[in-house]
This record gives C-alpha cells, sequence and structure tokens, in this order.
C-alpha cells in the first residue's frame, strides 16, 4: 500500500488529546494528484524524542504538538526537529486550549502557526488545506531548483567541452608564442560566440583573427569551429587573405541560421615591408595607435559574413602603412557592452579616453581592462 502523500506527525503524551487530535485530522480528505479524496496518513508519537525516532520510515508533511506537549517543549528540540526534515521545511503547528482558565503563554516563536482548542473543525480543516497547498508549492521549487542545478551542471559541461575542442582546433596557433601579440579572453567567450585565432604564413606574415557571432550558447559556439579550421587549414599553407576570406563567407552563408551571422576582422601584418592589410566585417572599429599619440580607427567596410552569399572582399581590405612603436588595438563589444549596477554601458568614449592617455601601450592594455572590471563591478 503507498503512503500518503500528505502525512502528520502528531506528538502529544496525554492519550486523550491525542486520540482528540487523531480523529479530527483522520476525518479530513485531500484531492490527490489523480482527483480521487483520500485521507492523510496520521502517525502518533508521545515526545520530541519518539518524533526524531520516526522521521526516516515516517518523512512528515506536518508536524502538531498537541496542548501538553506544546506546553512543555522547548526551542531547541525543536530546532533538532527542523534539521531532521532536510532542506525541505516541514510546518510545526502548536495547540492552544481556550478553555484553560490559566493565563496562556504566548505562542513559541520557533512554531509557524497554532490551533486553538475548543477545536473548529472547519477552521481545521482549512488549515490542513492551506498547509497542503503550501507543501505541494514548496516541493515544486524544489523541483524546480533540482532541474536548474541540472541545467547548470550540463552547461558547465558545454563550456568545458567546447573550450577543449577549441584548444584542440587552435594547436597551431601563435597566440601565446608571438611577443607582439597580448590579448585576453573571457572565461564565456567561447559559449558568447567570441573567437581569437592567429598564425604565419609560410612567407612570415603574421594573420590575426577576430569573430564575434550573433546571439550566445551552444550554436555560437558550433559555428565557430568552421571559421576556425578553414583559417588554419588554409592560411598556414598559403592561400591569399581575400581566398580565406571568400571561402569563410561562403561557408557561414550556408550553413549557418538566417537569424545569425559573424562579424570578423582580419589582419595580415608583413613586418618586413611595414605594411598591414585589414579586413573589418561588422566589428567595432579597430584603433591603431601611432608612435605620435594619434588614434586611427580602422571602420567596417564589409557586411558581416554569413549574411550575404556574395561578397566584396577585395575592395573592403584596407591597405596601412605601418611604423615601429605603432600598436594596434582590438576588442569585441563585450567591451562597449560592459554595465554597471545601473545598466549604463562602458561605450566608446571611456575607451578611446583610455588610448588617448600617453603612456606605454602595456600599460593601456591592463588599464582598459582594470577600467571595464571595474566598472562592470
Amino acid at each position: 500500500m503507498l503512503m500518503s502523500a500528505f502525512r502528520v506527525l502528531i506528538v502529544e503524551s496525554d492519550a486523550n488529546e491525542a486520540a482528540e487530535l487523531l480523529h479530527l485530522i483522520q476525518s479530513w480528505k485531500y484531492t490527490d494528484a489523480a482527483g480521487g479524496m483520500q485521507p492523510a496518513a496520521v502517525q502518533v508519537v508521545a515526545d520530541t524524542n519518539q518524533a526524531l525516532e520516526t522521521y526516516e520510515e515516517f518523512p512528515p508533511s506536518l508536524v502538531i504538538f498537541g496542548p501538553v506537549a506544546a506546553a512543555s517543549v522547548d526551542g531547541s528540540e525543536i530546532r533538532l526537529l527542523r534539521q531532521s526534515g532536510g532542506i525541505e521545511p516541514v510546518p510545526i503547528l502548536f495547540v492552544q486550549d481556550l478553555s484553560s482558565h490559566q493565563a496562556l503563554p504566548d505562542p513559541p516563536v520557533d512554531c509557524d502557526d497554532i490551533l486553538t482548542k475548543p477545536y473548529s473543525p472547519p477552521l481545521v480543516q482549512l488549515k490542513l488545506a492551506s498547509i497542503r497547498r503550501f507543501c505541494e508549492f514548496n516541493r515544486s521549487l524544489m523541483a524546480q531548483r533540482d532541474r536548474l542545478r541540472r541545467h547548470h551542471a550540463d552547461f558547465l559541461q558545454e563550456q568545458a567541452n567546447a573550450r577543449e575542442i577549441f584548444d584542440n582546433l587552435g594547436n597551431e596557433s601563435c597566440l601565446d608564442d608571438t611577443p607582439a601579440i597580448r590579448y585576453h579572453l573571457s572565461p564565456r567567450a567561447v559559449l558568447n560566440g567570441d573567437l581569437l585565432a592567429a598564425t604565419y604564413t609560410p612567407d612570415g606574415k603574421l594573420v590575426l583573427m577576430l569573430g564575434d557571432f550573433s546571439g550566445h550558447g551552444l550554436a555560437a559556439a558550433v559555428g565557430a569551429v568552421p571559421l576556425t579550421s578553414i583559417f588554419y587549414s588554409m592560411m598556414p599553407r598559403g592561400f591569399s587573405m581575400s581566398r580565406v576570406l571568400r571561402e569563410m563567407n561562403r561557408k557561414l552563408h550556408g550553413i549557418l541560421p538566417r537569424q545569425m551571422f559573424c562579424c570578423l576582422v582580419m589582419l595580415e601584418l608583413d613586418p618586413r615591408r611595414n605594411h598591414l592589410r585589414i579586413l573589418n566585417a561588422g566589428m567595432p572599429s579597430p584603433c591603431l595607435k601611432r608612435t605620435s599619440g594619434e588614434l586611427h580607427l580602422l571602420e567596417s567596410r564589409h557586411l558581416p559574413f554569413g549574411v550575404l552569399s556574395s561578397d566584396q572582399i577585395d575592395t573592403a581590405i584596407s591597405n596601412v602603412r605601418v611604423l615601429p612603436g605603432d600598436r594596434l588595438f582590438l576588442w569585441s563589444d563585450g567591451i562597449h557592452e560592459a554595465r554597471n549596477s545601473d545598466g549604463e554601458h562602458f561605450g566608446e568614449c571611456r575607451l578611446m579616453d583610455l588610448l588617448r592617455a600617453d603612456g606605454d601601450a602595456d600599460q593601456a592594455f591592463a588599464q582598459i581592462l582594470m577600467a571595464v572590471n571595474a566598472h562592470a563591478a
């Protein structure tokens, strides 16, 4: 026989009082999940020690202290009962006898509610129904909490798997081996659709790509896989920057859902000729800071990749003369869109002010990170 979903534990040492409470509660029926009417399961014990012993085999949905037991129990015993109930709260009711000529003590702060005697069966049944609804609501909350925990664990596992995939795809990356590159990737970057890749061409040119897929989550991360694969398979084999970019746009247009696209900036630096070729397709404008302190923004001249099957790669690539000491700063929209507690974005103006400030470029990099983190904190 299945145990009733609603279980009441009565704590009362007086046999007559316990019998009266038992009869009162057993006369109440509730509607179960199948729509049928059934009585609550009730168990009677004499004191708190016996109540604690029965918790494992009879976990109660409600504990009622009869008038005699309620007058003698102390706060430490109530706390033990609550701890034995685990994380799911169990309401505790005290019975107060209003027919007694003695002065009634104040209800203990450790109880959740009181029942008054002489009992009014309709009022008692209303209170039991209300408590049962509370228990069902709490059980639903606990189930939702457990589901959220499972979803969060799955999300963390997705992040770890996605990061491992990108680490494996980036075996040919020179990001960590090139002194000319300094970068910072947020731990959330992979599942936010951000990607960063760098490699050398056979003739010694440094090629770097920064991308940002629309949307978030696994779909954005998966979209970055073919882009990274094309980059690391074609660039080290000597394909031209234009050819690689066309292949990326063609591939993304063929596989991405229509609501998704990829903003991207790719640069090719020839250190022997002091020449920079750069294409910006929808990304925030990279900033070239000259040794003189002059700032030159390289604005987007191409639609994000994956939007159109056709492209204008050749006309959208900018050619820039660079000199020793020049620094190029690139960033995704996570910098602009970092918000403080008032919802205010960090914005481009603050970023430009930091870049205009005098000082070493390495210091500017660190100052930008500190300023964004302080703003978002």
